[in-house]
């Protein structure tokens, strides 16, 4: 039985000891902006919380996973004052970092578009179920961005910077083969097969898997992951700031011809 809390652009279903947390605004394929990013935060406090929930399905509603950060948002937010652009991206950084201790395994259902931010958000999660339509990838670097280092402990750092200095995107099948997913089924099988494996962690000691999920964490730790990550996010504040020739002509195109030009134009660019 699944009861469900409407949360806005989150929403909460509870399937017993599985609860689910969905990114819910398709219309633009989940986009991630600051309000989603609040409602993240308090979706994985209520689960985390609750003492009847065992593990947790992070999915996304509609054709896509999540297609990144809202960019239109993005240009918005520039515009602020440097310090509040700042405290925006420690808090957004706190959210990723809070799926990524949750001592309650995170099982990510991956369909569609998963990219730039939503690919940083996938990263974060234990077990990834992708559907045979996903597409994976950080574009960062097409837009004068720096792209984050996660991948650099998931597939190691040749196949890590091949990510991220082309910025291209791969197909589920490509990202199965080289370990940024764990299973890749048709996509009608993709929420049955993503909650069967949450529902086999939930059977397991849930003190046990809290303990193995900090074992874990704590060895990627030991390698850097954390000190890295908080690195980035700065280093990442830096490029927002920062002008280059292709920012330069990729913002003058939508201001003159309008945005959908301009990401067509950006597309051309590096087919």
């Amino acid at each position: 039985m699944s009861e469900s809390a409407e949360q806005g652009l989150v929403e909460l279903v509870s399937h017993g000891d599985v609860q689910e947390i969905a990114l819910n605004n398709p219309a633009v394929h989940n986009a991630i902006d600051p309000q989603m990013y609040e409602a993240l935060d308090a979706a994985f406090t209520t689960a985390q919380a609750d003492p009847e929930v065992n593990a947790i399905v992070l999915s996304g509603r509609g054709k896509s996973f999540c297609s990144g950060f809202d960019l239109k948002q993005s240009s918005d937010l520039a515009k602020q004052p440097v310090f509040d652009q700042y405290q925006l991206l420690a808090q957004q950084r706190a959210t990723l970092l809070k799926v990524w201790d949750s001592p309650k395994p995170v099982v990510a259902a991956v369909q569609g578009h998963c990219l730039g931010a939503g690919f940083h958000l996938m990263n974060h999660v234990d077990i990834v179920v992708a559907s045979e339509n996903a597409k994976f990838g950080e574009p960062e670097a097409r837009y004068s961005l720096l792209p984050q280092p996660f991948s650099v402990w998931l597939v190691g750092a040749r196949k890590a910077k091949e990510l991220l200095l082309l910025g291209d995107t791969i197909d589920a099948a490509e990202a199965h083969r080289i370990g940024l997913v764990n299973r890749v089924v048709p996509e009608q099988d993709l929420r049955d097969t993503a909650f069967a494996v949450a529902r086999r962690v939930a059977l397991m000691p849930p003190e046990l898997m809290g303990m193995t999920k900090r074992m874990v964490n704590a060895t990627l730790d030991a390698q850097g992951f954390r000190t890295m990550h908080e690195w980035a996010w700065d280093q990442f504040l830096i490029t927002k700031l920062m002008t280059t020739e292709l920012k330069e002509k990729f913002l003058s195109i939508g201001a003159k011809d309008g945005m959908r030009e301009a990401y067509t134009w950006m597309r051309k660019r590096f087919s």
